[in-house]
Order: C-alpha cells, then structure tokens, then sequence
C-alpha cells in the first residue's frame, strides 16, 4: 500500500493538511492543521473510494472530477532516504468555483467518512471552508458514513431539553459530582470513587483531566505528562461510569508545573501565541478523539482560560475542529468572575462556569465563632446571622448564573462548585491552601444554603441548570480539609442536593 506524506507546506493557502491518526478506526484519512512534522498517511481507502490516483512514484493524482491547486506534499524516497518534493493536494470540481469549498475534494472526504476535518486559525480563516467542513461531518456522522460506521449513529443526547411551546425555554438539569483523576500508578482505578459517587444520586460525572505546562508563558501543551492518566485509563473510567448508569463531562484542563507567585491557568500568557494554540487544538483533538471512543456524552473544551479567551479566531477554529470528530455536547468552563468576556458562547451547547463565589466575607474564623464579630449578639443570633449571611451570598451566585444565561442564550450550569472543610472558607471557597483548622461545619453550612437557595422546594431556581459538585477525590475523615464530603457531614447535604436535581430531570 502506497504511502504519502505531507509536509506543513500544505497549510498555506488551505489552512489543512493531512496526517495520519491512529487513535481512530481504519480507514481513515485525516486532514489537520497540526504542524508537528511529517507524519503517515493512508491514501488507500481514499484510492480505493475511486477518489484518488495513487501513482508508482507515490505522487497524488487528479481523478476526473477534480482539479488541483499549487501546493505541495512529499514522498519518502528509500534511495535517498529522505523525503522529496510532490504535486499537489488542494483540489477542486473541475465544473465548480474555487470558492465552492463544499466541493473540494477535502469536503468529499470528510463527507464519505474518508477523513475528519480540521482547520486552523491562521489570519485569514474562511467562513465557508469552516461551514463546508462541518456540514460534511455531519452529514458523515449523521449517515454513519466511512469510520464513522463503527460508532453510535444517533448523535448524544443534549443533557438538556427545549419545550417544543416555548422556544427558549431549556428545560432539565444536570445531577453531577466531579472527579478529579489524580491516581499516579497506573493499576489504580476509579471503582469505588465511581461506586459511591452512583450511590449517592449522581446522574452524571464529570471526569477532570490535566495536563501540565512549564511556565505561564509556555507555549507547548503536551499530550501527557506526570498529572495525565493514560488513554487506555480515560477511557475505561467513562465505560466504568457508563456501567454504573452515568453520563460523563470529560474536562481537559491546564496546570503549570513551575508557576510564579500569582500564576495559574487564567494568567496563561504564551510567548508564541500560534504555536501555543496550534499545541492546545493538538491536546483538546486529542481528548474529543477519548471522548468520541469512550462515548462521553460532553466535552468540556477549557477551563477558567480567562486570559485566553478573547481569541476569538482560535477559539472558532478550535471548536470547529472538535465538531468534526465528536458528536456530543460541547461546553466551556467560564470563572465565575469573567463569564462575560467569553466570545464565543453562541457556537456552543450550554454554558458552564466554576462557582467559587465568596459565601460570606465577614465569616473568616470558624463557623461556631461567627458571633466574634459582636461579642453583644449572642449565640442564636449569631448562627441566625451567619445563615443570612451565606445565602446572600448563595443569592448572588444565582443572579450571577441568570446574567450567563442572558449573555449566552443558553442552559447555565455550574461546572465546580465546592467549599473546602477549612477554617475561612466561606469566605474564600476557592483556596484550598489556607493553614487554618478544619471547619467541618462551613463545608455543611454553605452545600445546606446552596440547596436552600438554588433548588427551593426541592425544585431547581429558575435560569438554573444543574451542577457538578467539586469534588469526590481522597478518603475524606473528620480530620481533612480538602473539598471532598466523604465521611463528613456535607455528605448528607450533597445527597439531598443530588437528590433534587435528579428528580428534577426526569
């Protein structure tokens, strides 16, 4: 079987080129916009599609109905062992306009299956080349055309539902627990973390995966490093899951390996912008490819990637790209103080954002002790205060997540929301770090008042779409601090609370 190669070249004008992907069914062609060297490719399901003509010589050829454009590709050369320069491989219908990208051969392709689509975010990104492309796909998928014949037909569920009487109007909720996947020995699994997490009500899981760069200002996202599970590990958690009865958010997010004093993933600031997202489109193709084999029903396609995300071009291109090798839900994960600036809202499914809200600013000591703050007022009084206190604060979360849900058009969820079991964290919910004693009670109080706030009368507040409470990892005990409620009294809070959002969705 004859082999191609196609060097980075072949970007230039078309913003795509083809490589090789093997984490996907055979046959397969892929175009990419990926310039991370020359790989392999497989012409010869496109060969024996009648779509191409591979020569002796291995260079590509024109069948009838196509024309090709001047760009270049490249064969491997066993006598010179290196590679040497070849036509071509933008084509288009000999009968049609260059500007028809819905009749390019890279569109018929994608259409039979052939190949997946990709483009990249170059300056001069084409409207129509996108929409060609995502057409194609999904009429691919739709059809259960080529590689896509391995896989489900009917497209994933949307963890939401549309009252057909009032466009608009989004109807269900999401009943969810994260989960960190933190395990570093590869015989470690997720059973019993998934056990429990089932047990307790949960519909769904929302599985978080890291990856880890070196600096704020790095421009590589690798595939893996010392913080990624493997593949063959992503993708038996969500089958595990699946087992259990629960539906699955795959979420991708970014750590920094050697951050400075106030750094983390929403002060990114890469060196080389185009390097930077052609390296994070690699990584997140990578997870929509676990997420498609695996059956995940959402990918979450970032995370509070606050300083990145007026990018508005790269992030198109990006979601464009996973579209056309996953079927399910798309969404992304805004900070709870950043929502608004996200561009990009309409081309996705629904919106989520982290929700680490300050609960109660006056209650830095321990929740007992909230009657510090006026020796006069006594006991009672006091807890009475504290109580108003954190559902304020519960009050604006909810006025918070209508605001989304106005700038986005769309269902809102909370894709963290956790309290640590720490001293001041109803203050500061988001810093786990804190060197203060354990304050079981907080943990309790602020998940009681959430549920008292967010689902009155056992029934989800208006504009309010469901959680995923943060987060289900470590043995708990009365003696931890982190944000798990495993063997602490949240547990029962988080219960009643899933319990709620699950009756809700039905």
């Amino acid at each position: 079987m004859t082999r191609l190669f196609l060097a980075s070249a072949l970007a230039v004008g078309t913003a795509m080129h083809l490589v090789g992907q093997p984490a996907l069914p055979e046959p397969a062609i892929y175009l990419d916009a990926n310039l991370f060297g020359i790989e392999d490719l497989d012409a010869g399901a496109a060969q024996a599609a009648g779509l191409l003509d591979i020569g002796s010589a291995g260079e590509l050829r024109v069948g009838a109905w196509w024309q090709a454009s001047q760009l270049e590709a490249w064969t491997y050369d066993p006598q010179l062992q290196n590679f040497r320069p070849e036509a071509t491989s933008w084509m288009t219908r000999m009968d049609s306009q260059p500007q028809d990208f819905a009749g390019s051969l890279n569109t018929e392709l994608v259409r039979r299956g052939l190949a997946l689509g990709r483009v990249v975010a170059d300056g001069h990104l084409s409207a129509g080349r996108v929409d060609a492309l995502l057409a194609a796909a999904a009429e691919a998928q739709a059809q259960g055309a080529g590689l896509w014949a391995q896989r489900e037909l009917d497209p994933a569920p949307s963890p939401f539902r549309q009252d057909p009487a009032n466009p608009g109007a989004w109807l269900g909720t999401i009943a969810g627990v994260a989960l960190p996947m933190h395990h570093k020995e590869p015989h470690q699994t997720y059973a019993w973390e998934l056990a429990e997490i089932a047990e307790l009500g949960a519909e769904w899981v929302n599985l978080v995966v890291a990856t880890q760069i070196d600096r704020v200002d790095s421009n590589r996202v690798p595939l893996t490093s010392d913080r990624t599970p493997s593949d063959h590990r992503i993708r038996s958690t969500v089958e595990a899951a699946h087992a259990l009865g629960l539906r699955v958010q795959l979420m991708p997010i970014v750590l920094i390996k050697n951050p400075g004093p106030n750094d983390w993933r929403g002060t990114l600031a890469p060196t080389d912008p185009e390097q930077f997202w052609r390296s994070y489109d690699r990584f997140l193709c990578h997870m929509a490819d676990l997420a498609s084999a695996s059956g995940a029903e959402v990918l979450c396609i970032g995370s509070e990637l606050a300083s990145l995300e007026s990018e508005s071009e790269a992030w198109q291109s990006l979601i464009a790209n996973v579209r056309m090798r996953y079927r399910g839900q798309l969404t992304y994960s805004a900070n709870w103080d950043h929502f608004a600036r996200v561009p990009f809202w309409d081309q996705l499914d629904f919106a989520s954002m982290t929700a680490y809200f300050t609960l109660c600013a006056a209650a830095k000591g321990a929740a007992a002790d909230f009657q510090r703050l006026d020796p006069q007022v006594s006991s009672d009084a006091s807890s009475s205060a504290l109580r108003d206190c954190v559902a304020a604060g519960w009050q604006a979360a909810l006025f918070e997540a209508w605001r989304l849900s106005h700038i986005s058009k769309l269902p809102v969820l909370f894709s963290e929301v956790g309290v640590p079991s720490v001293e001041g964290a109803l203050a500061g919910p988001w810093d786990y770090t804190k060197d203060a004693p354990v304050d079981l009670e907080a943990q309790r109080l602020a998940f009681e008042l959430f549920r008292e706030v967010l689902i009155p009368d056992a029934s989800p507040a208006e504009g309010f779409h469901g959680a995923f409470l943060y987060d289900y990892w470590g043995l708990g005990g009365a003696g931890d601090k982190t944000y798990s409620p495993r063997g602490k009294p949240a547990l029962a809070e988080w219960r009643r609370i899933l319990g709620d959002l699950s009756a809700a969705s039905r």
